[in-house]
């Protein structure tokens, strides 16, 4: 990925606000990425391809959409709104 991947298609990257990445637990965990730098994610998203799509949520998890509610919820609208925007909507639906 750092060296990029040139793909043809529109690519969404979903990420975290923040990384807390540590070898000991804490409660920071529950709202940050602490599987990946996310900082480092989203600078090298970009060389995916030519039309990639970066969004990043406060208080999101690693996996954005298994995070919290009000973050799940606000990441299927984002998702939402990229289908939409490349004509996607009619193979995928957030609410099957």
């Amino acid at each position: 990925m750092a060296r990029g991947l040139a793909l043809p298609m529109p690519v969404l990257v979903l990420a975290s606000g923040s990384s807390s990445i540590s070898t000991t637990w804490s409660e920071a965990m529950l709202e940050s990425d602490s599987v990946l730098d996310v900082s480092v994610m989203v600078r090298r998203a970009v060389e995916l391809g030519a039309c990639v799509t970066v969004c990043r949520f406060d208080g999101a998890l690693h996996d954005v959409l298994l995070s919290r509610a009000p973050v799940r919820s606000l990441a299927y609208r984002q998702l939402g709104r990229w289908l939409d925007a490349y004509g996607f909507r009619n193979t995928w639906d957030a609410n099957s």
